[in-house]
């Protein structure tokens, strides 16, 4: 039996294998954390590149290692709940985020890391036919579930720059929308005796259209912070450092820093946030929330901040340089705030990483 096209298969299909062709992975299946758990990615999703993009072989036997299993079955929605009543409807929608969250939160923060620079990267460097840059400075970014540690490790970072005479640092955020905001207000007011008609006007606030409005903020800003990042500038600090020369704008190298979260934080947290009333399994889910930040500049450097246990932290220590993808990963134990031997090596790893992008594209 011969072949001459491709034949098409959906997931109740096999799909033969193939020794002479291979999809480019991006990123690839090693994104999930747990193989089986969470269910199969739709069709097309680059989340699964095993057994995808196959193509038929001459083969009279059929493979049952290579079919599919069915589409996850999903939790109940808003969509499948609009009989019921309010206090029911949001029952069922807190039980569907608390299972999207244990899945989306389970899949490795550094597959994250890797997917969003293939999908962000940071600003490359001018092709031949591009004007010449001033200068080359970084994009260093801060994320986190944590809020609290979040902002703690982003405003020791900003500080830390902010007094080194060869930095010159700029912060950038992300501004809540005013319909996502006036969410937060009214779940903070929300008692037993709230009313049926506020409950539907809540549901009627749609993070979607949020999600879309913070994109649209960071496309801008994105053109903002590669301006930045290539502009020579004065040094953000005004006190001089004893044992040296003050700084001159060819020295400083510009900073770009994002403290409260980036696209990392947002996709986690807007992955958790949009209900899911289709097909699409938790991991495809955060995946095309991260898709939407293609075209945003990327991160020069990720600093990942994880709260964990004291045995973890005695272990691995509070200071990971990854070695796999440019990121640092800062531990801070349970009920505490990041200790003094984690910030020192901190700050001298960021100024490190820092020196290094600037000699990579040719400063001197």
């Amino acid at each position: 039996m011969s072949y001459s096209s491709p034949q098409p298969f959906g997931r109740t299909g096999a799909p033969p294998m193939s020794a002479s062709y291979t999809q480019p992975p991006l990123p690839g299946p090693s994104m999930i954390a747990r193989p089986g758990a969470m269910g199969p990615p739709p069709p097309h999703s680059p989340m699964n590149q095993q057994s995808r993009h196959q193509y038929p072989t001459r083969s009279n036997t059929f493979d049952e290692s290579l079919r599919l299993p069915p589409l996850q079955t999903q939790l109940p929605s808003s969509t499948s709940t609009s009989s019921q009543r309010p206090d029911v409807r949001m029952e069922a929608r807190e039980i569907q985020a608390r299972s999207i969250e244990a899945m989306v939160m389970t899949i490795p923060y550094v597959n994250k890391i890797k997917v969003l620079a293939k999908i962000s990267p940071p600003l490359a460097p001018p092709g031949p036919a591009s004007p010449a840059q001033e200068i080359r400075g970084a994009v260093i970014a801060v994320e986190g579930s944590d809020k609290e540690i979040l902002a703690e490790v982003g405003a020791f970072i900003n500080q830390h720059l902010a007094k080194d005479p060869s930095c010159s640092i700029k912060t950038w955020g992300t501004s809540i929308p005013k319909s996502a905001a006036t969410q937060a207000a009214d779940t903070e007011m929300v008692d037993a005796s709230v009313s049926a008609a506020s409950v539907v006007d809540r549901e009627e606030k749609d993070p979607f259209v949020d999600y879309l409005s913070i994109i649209s903020e960071w496309h801008k800003k994105s053109l903002e912070m590669k301006k930045y990042i290539t502009t020579s500038t004065e040094p953000s600090s005004t006190e001089p450092v004893v044992g040296t020369t003050p700084a001159t704008n060819a020295n400083v190298l510009p900073i770009a820093f994002v403290p409260g979260g980036f696209s990392l934080t947002t996709s986690d947290n807007f992955a958790l946030r949009i209900p899911i009333n289709d097909s699409y399994a938790p991991v495809d889910h955060w995946q095309w929330m991260a898709t939407l930040w293609r075209g945003i500049v990327g991160p020069d450097l990720t600093i990942y901040v994880n709260r964990v246990s004291r045995d973890e932290m005695n272990k691995m220590g509070g200071v990971e340089i990854r070695g796999d993808c440019a990121a640092i990963i800062v531990r801070v134990q349970d009920g505490a705030k990041m200790d003094e031997k984690t910030a020192r090596r901190l700050g001298f790893e960021i100024v490190e990483f820092v020196r290094n992008v600037e000699t990579g594209f040719g400063r001197t």
